[in-house]
């Protein structure tokens, strides 16, 4: 393989990292935002309790996204060791 092409799968490589890295952050700003959100609007005091209810199992359901962030996580820094 000559030179040129080994740095251009190089920078494509660094390319394919920087924009994982990037989804994974956005990722996680809409996970929180999100969570803000759902604790908002679950604190109002006029909300009926019936939909106050049902945004706190919302709120309880983005534990598996935080989870699957959480894996992400691990893989990048396992990854980035190497």
């Amino acid at each position: 393989m000559d030179d040129d092409k080994r740095t251009d799968q190089f920078q494509d490589v660094l390319k394919l990292k920087l924009l994982v890295s990037r989804l994974h952050s956005l990722s996680i700003a809409n996970t929180e935002t999100i969570m803000n959100l759902v604790s908002s609007m679950a604190e109002e005091p006029d909300l009926p309790s019936a939909f106050r209810s049902r945004m706190l199992d919302e709120f309880k359901g983005l534990k598996k996204q935080m989870d699957i962030l959480d894996e992400l996580s691990k893989i990048q820094v396992t990854n980035s060791g190497s």
